[in-house]
């Protein structure tokens, strides 16, 4: 217990929680009070973290937060998890939750919480989506008026329209099981055209998608 530098009461718990050198490290890892080493903590960390790389990014991340590791490091180990609680405070950060609220911070019911925070934040998202493909589909104007003089046809039976909006590009390779939601934004810049040929009977209903350059069809 010399060599390691410590107390036999601190040897005694070393050996009795394994006695492995990544135990050692583990516990100097961990937050603890003075010089004391806690070998039961740091095995119960090794348990749930796997590596001292783990600990470290966690420890790492609550830091960020402004939440103390000791506190954290207990939350996570009383309910059981790790990864989990990172992205539940990387949404949290994203969606301004104060987290010097101790129940923000460290919720009773975290699976409840880290759902209702995942909803919210996909919510955000895609609200914030939606705004940047609107302001690109005011950008877009002049293209899919050109569009319009260039490619709209109908013969009766079939018809050519074009999509003014990047959702119904999106939809498009949804409901064809295609890859045309990645060209929407390029329709959208003038750089491709998307193109549906559909039944003229039937307009809302997808039947080929075409990717135009100028004059020449790339893609049916």
């Amino acid at each position: 217990f010399d060599f390691f530098k410590m107390s036999k009461q601190q040897y005694k718990s070393f050996k009795e929680n394994g006695g492995m050198l990544n135990l050692l490290r583990m516990a100097k890892r961990i937050p603890a009070k003075g010089s004391e080493f806690d070998f039961a903590k740091a095995k119960a960390c090794l348990n749930l973290f796997g590596s001292e790389r783990n600990i470290k990014s966690f420890i790492s991340v609550v830091k960020e937060a402004e939440i103390s590791p000791d506190e954290a490091l207990q939350y996570a180990l009383k309910k059981r998890i790790y990864s989990e609680y990172i992205d539940y405070l990387n949404m949290s950060k994203k969606l301004g939750y104060d987290l010097k609220v101790h129940n923000v911070a460290f919720p009773k019911n975290f699976r409840e919480a880290h759902d209702n925070a995942a909803v919210a934040e996909r919510i955000m998202l895609e609200e914030k989506r939606a705004a940047e493909n609107r302001k690109k589909e005011i950008g877009a104007e002049k293209y899919l008026k050109k569009y319009e003089k260039q490619y709209s046809f109908t013969d009766g039976t079939y018809s050519i329209i074009i999509p003014h909006t990047i959702k119904e590009i999106v939809d498009e390779g949804k409901t064809m099981q295609h890859c045309v939601g990645g060209y929407a934004g390029r329709h959208m810049e003038g750089a491709l055209t998307i193109l549906f040929l559909r039944l003229t009977a039937k307009p809302c209903e997808s039947l080929y998608t075409i990717e135009m350059h100028g004059k020449t069809l790339t893609q049916v």
